[in-house]
């Protein structure tokens, strides 16, 4: 049931994002065929795409000799990317990072030999290339027909009715809310290895077929700051991947056949 309610093109890309979409879908498709594989793969390789289907070089450097904060560059002839060492241990900033100077050599190769990045993940820039190469890393990351696919996944994994959650999430209630912040963010997160804050604003780049938006505007502050607050210790930027954090938290939901009040109305 999951699967088939999964397919139904429910996301629709936000103006001015199609062609980025678009550019980042035949990207991937390029890298899928290029490796053999029948689907993309989660999370998506894209270190291990980069190098191999893409045949850019790909390295780790000290990059503060183009300032103290810079986090990755990219070169267009011949091309390449440098990742800021100070990454390493920071895998879902490095995925993001590589993703947005991948963007650069897709996007915007004509327009200068190279690119310096001293933040990812902004979101508010108001920087035209670099707002267009962190949507073009999000899109890379989690591609559309993924996320919905595992959107659906994640609520069937505990147990929800997967259509009447979804419903359920584009509105503004405490039970949206609640899905948001304790089962779909913290779950999507696992499976695409990326940032709750690059998830979040994936959500925001998608309306519905109706033009109404998916995620609605009130409650993206509100997540963003239940969620710092719930990940006191983690910054919010860093992909959540203990098991013993992930295991406390599922423990923390309802259990299927005995739902509280408020999600009753939600569980098959």
């Amino acid at each position: 049931m999951a699967s088939k309610a999964s397919s139904i093109p429910l996301l629709v890309p936000k103006r001015g994002m199609k062609s980025v979409e678009t550019k980042a879908a035949a990207t991937l498709e390029r890298c899928r065929a290029g490796a053999g594989l029948d689907e993309l793969p989660l999370p998506i390789p894209i270190e291990e795409w980069i190098e191999g289907q893409l045949g850019i070089e790909l390295g780790f450097s000290d990059l503060t000799r183009f300032g103290e904060n810079v986090l990755g560059a990219a070169y267009t002839n011949p091309r390449s990317i440098q990742i800021s060492e100070t990454l390493v241990d920071q895998e879902a900033r490095l995925r993001f990072t590589c993703g947005h100077e991948l963007g650069h050599l897709v996007l915007h190769a004509g327009q200068a030999d190279s690119f310096t990045d001293d933040t990812v993940e902004t979101w508010d820039t108001t920087q035209r290339l670099e707002r267009q190469a962190d949507r073009f890393a999000a899109a890379v990351l989690m591609p559309v027909s993924l996320l919905y696919r595992e959107l659906y996944a994640v609520l069937d994994q505990h147990g929800f009715d997967p259509p009447k959650a979804v419903t359920e999430l584009m509105l503004d209630s405490p039970e949206a809310a609640w899905l948001w912040k304790k089962l779909v963010l913290p779950g999507l997160t696992e499976r695409f290895c990326v940032s709750l804050t690059a998830l979040l604003f994936r959500f925001d780049d998608f309306t519905l077929p109706d033009g109404k938006p998916f995620l609605l505007p009130e409650h993206r502050p509100r997540l963003a700051r239940s969620l710092a607050a719930l990940y006191a210790n983690d910054p919010i930027h860093e992909v959540i991947k203990e098991p013993g954090r992930l295991q406390r938290l599922r423990r923390s939901l309802p259990v299927p056949g005995t739902p509280t009040q408020h999600q009753q109305h939600l569980f098959a």
